[in-house]
């Protein structure tokens, strides 16, 4: 599988002001050619609130294309909050470092839901 970063385009790239996200943040911003795009949200850091990420997202146009650069569990557990509309989790997704996930936000009254478009892990991502 062979990802096309001519049609990967974000709004915006959202990410902890912790060093090593950052740094991610800063290397996908220079291979997209989107160094304006990025935001430091000091609600991704690991001591971040959960609540504030989604109300920020939700005060962006619903089609707006964000990339969030964070931590675990932290992440994992946003994508959990936000694509299972019954909060019993029975299953739940697990991130791994350097994983992507793509998720398309459907509604944010009452809560923030959406569906999972795109899971991908490290070794896909790396193979050729």
């Amino acid at each position: 599988m062979k990802l096309s970063l001519d049609r990967t385009k974000f709004d915006i790239i959202a990410t902890s002001p912790l060093k090593r996200a950052y740094e991610t943040a800063i290397i996908v911003a220079t291979v997209f050619k989107m160094p304006k795009k990025l935001q430091t949200w000091n609600e991704l850091s690991p001591e971040g609130v959960r609540t504030e990420v989604y109300r920020k997202i939700c005060r962006l146009k619903q089609e707006s294309s964000i990339l969030l650069v964070g931590h675990e569990p932290q992440l994992s557990d946003m994508v959990n909050d936000i694509i299972h509309t019954n909060k019993s989790k029975s299953a739940k997704i697990i991130l791994r470092k350097a994983g992507l996930v793509r998720i398309r936000i459907v509604t944010c009254n009452p809560s923030l839901n959406g569906e999972l478009r795109l899971l991908l892990t490290p070794k896909i991502l790396t193979s050729k």
